[in-house]
C-alpha cells in the first residue's frame, strides 16, 4: 500500500475517512459561521452573538478584559468589535462554551442556568 500525507485545509473542524473496497474517501468539515481556531486559547471557539455571556478584551489592553453579556457587534475594515454590557467596545471577544466553563470561574453563588 502507498502512503500519502494531505495537509488539513484552513479552517477544517472534522475529519471523515471512509473505506470502500480498496478505495479511501477523506472528507474534510469546515468551521460553522462564527466559528474561529484562536490562537489564545489553541481551541475552537466562537464568536460572541447579541446576549450571549463572553470574555472581551482589546489588544493593547488584554489584561484588563472583562466578562459581560453582548449587546451589539459591527463589521470593520479590519475585523469585528463587540459592545459589551459595560458600554465598551471590544475588538476580540471570545463565547463562553457554556455555563460551566463561565460558573467554574465565577464560583457557585452566582451561578447562571
Amino acid at each position: 500500500m502507498k502512503k500519502e500525507r494531505y495537509a488539513i485545509p484552513e479552517g477544517c473542524r472534522s475529519i471523515t475517512v471512509e473505506s470502500d473496497s480498496d478505495k479511501l474517501l477523506i472528507r474534510f468539515g469546515h468551521l460553522d459561521p462564527g466559528e474561529f481556531r484562536s490562537e489564545l486559547t489553541d481551541s475552537l471557539e466562537r464568536a460572541p452573538i447579541v446576549g450571549s455571556v463572553a470574555i472581551f478584551w482589546n489588544d493593547e489592553a488584554k489584561e484588563q478584559a472583562v466578562i459581560a453579556k453582548c449587546l451589539d457587534w459591527e463589521s470593520l475594515e479590519n475585523g469585528i468589535s463587540y459592545k459589551a454590557n459595560d458600554g465598551n467596545w471590544y475588538n476580540n471577544a471570545i463565547r463562553f462554551r457554556n455555563d460551566e466553563q463561565f460558573n467554574q470561574i465565577i464560583g457557585d453563588e452566582d451561578k447562571i442556568h
